[in-house]
Protein backbone atom coordinates (compact mmCIF):
# COMPACT_ATOMS: atom_id res chain seq x y z
CA UNK A 1 0.00 0.00 0.00
CA UNK A 2 1.38 3.50 -1.02
CA UNK A 3 1.40 6.67 1.99
CA UNK A 4 -0.77 9.73 0.66
CA UNK A 5 2.08 11.45 -0.17
CA UNK A 6 3.59 8.19 -2.88
CA UNK A 7 0.42 8.06 -4.38
CA UNK A 8 0.52 11.91 -4.75
CA UNK A 9 4.17 11.73 -6.39
CA UNK A 10 3.82 8.29 -8.30
CA UNK A 11 0.49 8.81 -9.34
CA UNK A 12 -1.53 12.08 -9.18
CA UNK A 13 1.48 14.05 -10.37
CA UNK A 14 1.71 12.04 -13.59
CA UNK A 15 -1.82 12.16 -14.30
CA UNK A 16 -2.21 15.76 -13.96
CA UNK A 17 1.13 15.73 -15.93
CA UNK A 18 -1.01 13.64 -18.76
CA UNK A 19 -3.45 15.41 -18.43
CA UNK A 20 -2.72 19.14 -18.92
CA UNK A 21 0.21 18.04 -21.48
CA UNK A 22 -2.90 16.74 -23.73
CA UNK A 23 -4.92 19.68 -23.62
CA UNK A 24 -2.41 22.01 -24.01
CA UNK A 25 -1.21 20.00 -27.05
CA UNK A 26 -4.66 19.14 -28.91
CA UNK A 27 -6.91 22.34 -27.62
CA UNK A 28 -4.18 25.36 -27.12
CA UNK A 29 -2.16 23.86 -30.36
CA UNK A 30 1.04 24.23 -28.17
CA UNK A 31 4.10 22.26 -29.29
CA UNK A 32 5.86 19.70 -27.19
CA UNK A 33 8.66 22.05 -26.50
CA UNK A 34 6.45 24.81 -25.48
CA UNK A 35 4.56 22.30 -23.35
CA UNK A 36 8.06 20.90 -21.57
CA UNK A 37 9.55 24.33 -21.23
CA UNK A 38 5.78 25.17 -19.38
CA UNK A 39 5.32 22.36 -17.58
CA UNK A 40 9.08 21.99 -16.39
CA UNK A 41 9.34 18.49 -18.08
CA UNK A 42 11.05 17.08 -20.70
CA UNK A 43 10.37 16.95 -23.87
CA UNK A 44 10.59 13.40 -23.83
CA UNK A 45 8.08 13.62 -20.99
CA UNK A 46 5.60 15.08 -23.27
CA UNK A 47 5.79 12.62 -25.85
CA UNK A 48 5.62 10.34 -23.49
CA UNK A 49 2.02 11.43 -22.21
CA UNK A 50 0.74 11.92 -25.51
CA UNK A 51 1.60 8.76 -26.90
CA UNK A 52 -0.33 7.30 -23.80
CA UNK A 53 2.93 5.59 -22.74
CA UNK A 54 2.31 4.72 -18.83
CA UNK A 55 0.75 2.98 -16.18
CA UNK A 56 -3.05 2.13 -16.03
CA UNK A 57 -3.15 3.70 -12.70
CA UNK A 58 -2.42 6.62 -14.09
CA UNK A 59 -4.67 6.30 -16.92
CA UNK A 60 -7.66 5.34 -13.92
CA UNK A 61 -6.73 8.75 -11.99
CA UNK A 62 -6.70 10.85 -15.25
CA UNK A 63 -10.34 9.58 -15.86
CA UNK A 64 -11.49 11.00 -12.14
CA UNK A 65 -13.57 14.08 -11.80
CA UNK A 66 -10.99 15.63 -9.44
CA UNK A 67 -8.26 15.38 -11.80
CA UNK A 68 -10.31 16.63 -14.69
CA UNK A 69 -10.97 19.63 -12.69
CA UNK A 70 -7.58 20.16 -11.77
CA UNK A 71 -6.37 19.60 -15.49
CA UNK A 72 -8.88 22.33 -16.45
CA UNK A 73 -7.52 24.91 -13.94
CA UNK A 74 -3.79 23.92 -14.31
CA UNK A 75 -4.32 24.38 -18.37
CA UNK A 76 -6.11 27.63 -17.78
CA UNK A 77 -3.75 28.87 -15.48
CA UNK A 78 -0.56 28.23 -17.98
CA UNK A 79 -2.78 29.14 -21.51
CA UNK A 80 -2.86 32.44 -19.12
CA UNK A 81 0.26 33.09 -17.34
CA UNK A 82 -2.06 33.96 -14.33
CA UNK A 83 -0.51 32.09 -11.75
CA UNK A 84 2.57 29.80 -11.50
CA UNK A 85 1.91 25.99 -12.55
CA UNK A 86 3.89 24.75 -9.63
CA UNK A 87 1.80 26.83 -7.18
CA UNK A 88 -1.63 25.88 -9.28
CA UNK A 89 -0.48 22.06 -8.67
CA UNK A 90 0.30 22.18 -5.36
CA UNK A 91 -2.73 24.05 -4.28
CA UNK A 92 -4.72 21.60 -6.01
CA UNK A 93 -2.83 18.62 -4.59
CA UNK A 94 -3.76 19.92 -0.95
CA UNK A 95 -7.44 19.92 -1.94
CA UNK A 96 -7.39 16.72 -3.14
CA UNK A 97 -4.93 15.31 -0.63
CA UNK A 98 -6.70 11.94 1.32
CA UNK A 99 -9.78 11.92 -1.23
CA UNK A 100 -11.93 9.41 -3.19
CA UNK A 101 -9.55 10.03 -6.04
CA UNK A 102 -6.75 8.65 -4.39
CA UNK A 103 -8.20 6.18 -2.22
CA UNK A 104 -9.96 4.42 -5.11
CA UNK A 105 -6.62 3.01 -6.45
CA UNK A 106 -4.94 1.66 -3.03
CA UNK A 107 -6.19 -1.77 -4.07
CA UNK A 108 -4.23 -1.40 -7.45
Amino acid sequence: MLLPCESIIKLFLPAIRAGVTKKLYRKHKMNQVEIAEKLGITQAAVSKYLSDDYGDSIKKLERTEQVKEVVERVSKSVVSNKTDVKSSICKSCGQIYGGPCLVSLEGD
